[in-house]
């Protein structure tokens, strides 16, 4: 985004119309669209941060030292941006701006683009960090794709800021726009083939960056609401491709400006660099706030068995065979007389009436008035 207010010359400026000064085209409807994202996108991650330090899983770390980190880039993104509509002619066409402002102007631009530069890297390597902490097992090849990945978005954002940083020389020339009295020399790259290049890589990594998760989650067993509330995250997603499709065309068109309107094709880079700075960190912790919504209604939460592949139950173990008894090695067996002697002394319960019942008989029979034979013969 910035050094495109150096490719300003007499001859470009004299294709300029003259200044209006009873009415000027002006977008003010930027800080309320800037604001809206910011304030959903916080919303989101800010929940996310709160159930997670509730629930207080391992990785919190460095999972969210990473997004806090993407999120502060892109709130100073969005400050810088309307800062640069609001008070530094990005609103207006360029001719509607005064000289002055250019610098300032320029500085803005440049500002712009380191933080959405580093608000974007961070928000990818969360994501991608994010899948260590799910109990699924990798493959040693998943992994180094994942570590690979990660590297790459590292790599190219290192490139990124090197370029940002040196893409004129001296440095300072990237937000110091050149008058006809300066006899400093100076020079800078031609950033119309860069745009298209850095658009294409990071288009890429954003790709990525939203499969690898969904492929991994797509193997997870999960019930059919979980499912749709999944793919609608990842559906989502997308439209964060396409914000940044529309911001490298945006960027293209600000390199290759035939009039150089740097502050009017600005607005629509810092329009799409928002959106897709915004939508990166709402889609990246959507998926964590989950725990707030009913569970009828929470696709992540309490799954209903009835719709889950039922699983093969357990075959029931055999049971043992009886066994009987045995007394260990070195003991003495009691003998049978032995044992029905305890018997009789009741060891073991009530002891046994005695073998001969003929006293009870008569016993019994006296009371209920019988008389027994031998009885009779007494009398």
């Amino acid at each position: 985004m910035a050094g495109d207010f150096l490719h300003l010359d007499i001859a470009t400026i004299a294709q300029w119309p003259n200044s209006s000064s009873t009415y000027l085209a002006s977008r003010g409807w930027f800080p309320v669209y800037c604001a809206t994202l910011s304030v959903f996108s916080s919303a989101i991650v800010f929940t996310r941060i709160y159930l997670q330090l509730r629930k207080r899983s391992v990785g919190f770390v460095a999972e969210y030292t990473l997004v806090i980190t993407g999120w502060i880039f892109g709130v100073v993104l969005a400050v810088v941006c309307t800062l640069g509509t609001q008070h530094y002619g990005f609103d207006r066409h360029i001719w509607d701006v005064p000289p002055i402002l250019y610098n300032s102007a320029a500085l803005i631009q440049w500002l712009s683009q380191g933080a959405f530069i580093l608000s974007t890297c961070f928000t990818k390597i969360s994501v991608l960090c994010c899948l260590r902490r799910l109990n699924y097992p990798y493959s040693t090849s998943f992994m180094r794709i994942i570590y690979g990945s990660v590297l790459f978005i590292a790599c190219n954002t290192f490139a990124d800021v090197l370029v940002l940083t040196f893409q004129c020389q001296p440095v300072s020339s990237s937000w110091t726009v050149p008058d006809s009295a300066s006899t400093i020399s100076r020079s800078c790259i031609n950033k119309s083939n860069y745009y298209i290049v850095n658009g294409l890589l990071t288009s890429f990594t954003t790709v990525y960056t939203i499969i690898m998760p969904g492929l991994v989650l797509s193997r997870v067993p999960m019930t059919k609401l979980q499912r749709i509330g999944l793919r609608c995250v990842l559906v989502g997603s997308f439209c964060v491709i396409g914000a940044g499709i529309a911001r490298t065309v945006a960027l293209h068109r600000l390199a290759t400006s035939p009039n150089g309107d740097a502050t009017w094709n600005g607005f629509n880079v810092f329009l799409f660099a928002n959106l897709e700075a915004q939508l990166g960190l709402l889609f990246a912790s959507l998926p964590f706030i989950h725990r707030l919504l009913p569970s009828h209604l929470n696709p992540f939460g309490q799954r209903n068995t009835a719709s889950l592949t039922p699983l093969p139950l357990r075959e029931p173990s055999p049971e043992p065979a009886f066994e009987f008894p045995t007394s260990p090695p070195g003991t003495i067996r009691p003998s049978i007389e032995m044992t029905y002697e305890r018997y009789t002394q009741g060891a073991f319960g009530p002891p046994v009436p005695p073998k001969d019942l003929g006293g009870w008989l008569e016993m019994y029979r006296r009371d209920h008035g019988e008389i027994t034979r031998g009885s009779a013969l007494d009398a």
